[in-house]
């Protein structure tokens, strides 16, 4: 889409002077969301994200002590997370505004959601393939000591009496572990320990949401050109 500047009508001075009129045709993108600077505020905020992840480290294995509670060391890392990833999305949303074509605050705050938008499925894929090849892992590992005790069964005189402890032992991990698991108050922290995980995740992303959308909105470029003619915003 092309707009058209209308031009200043000459004055007698001017056009004695022999002025000309100059007709400015400024192309406009017709989507509003841009995609290569959508990417580029992605890879901006997950680098933000992994620097203040190891920043963090850093910090709390440095002023870890052995006598502090585990607990309170969990807490301190969970809101160190949380201001990371208002940092680095607030960071990335605000760079794709900027970098867009599209220009005004609403395309801005569009430009700089869609880096969260992203970065959700991304990172869950991630995350899902991670474990997946943990558990590919650690199926190859039981496979390898489930050979290593047939072969010691197979060499050893004593194989059946190792074999039947092994697996009374094994019987009885699995029965301490349904007996727990039957407890009503066992399964009650469980719940209510899966549940606030949950809460806290929900909360964690939409406040992500608000960071990368506020960065967005902070981050997009003027509506008007130094001349103070306003710009086309789609």
């Amino acid at each position: 889409m092309t707009q058209q500047y209308p031009t200043q009508p000459l004055s007698t001075s001017d056009a004695a002077a022999g002025a000309t009129v100059v007709e400015t045709n400024v192309i406009n993108p017709t989507d509003r969301v841009r995609w290569p600077a959508v990417i580029a505020g992605l890879f901006a905020a997950l680098s933000t994200l992994a620097l203040l992840g190891v920043l963090g480290t850093a910090i709390g294995l440095s002023a870890y002590d052995a006598g502090d509670r585990a607990r309170n060391f969990g807490i301190g890392a969970g809101v160190w997370g949380i201001l990371s990833a208002l940092i680095a999305f607030g960071f990335g949303g605000w760079l794709a505004a900027r970098a867009a074509a599209a220009r005004g605050r609403n395309n801005g705050l569009l430009n700089g959601a869609m880096v969260w938008a992203v970065a959700v499925p991304l990172t869950a894929y991630m995350l899902a393939g991670g474990a997946a090849r943990v558990a590919d892992t650690a199926t190859r590992a039981a496979g390898d000591a489930a050979q290593a005790a047939a072969t010691d069964q197979a060499n050893s005189a004593d194989g059946q009496s190792v074999l039947d402890q092994a697996q009374t032992a094994s019987a009885r991990i699995s029965g301490d572990a349904q007996a727990s698991m039957s407890d009503p108050q066992t399964r009650e922290r469980a719940a209510e320990t899966a549940s606030r995980g949950a809460w806290a995740t929900l909360v964690a992303l939409l406040l992500a949401l608000a960071a990368s959308a506020l960065g967005g909105y902070l981050g997009a470029r003027d509506t008007h050109d130094r001349d103070g003619r306003r710009l086309a915003t789609a």
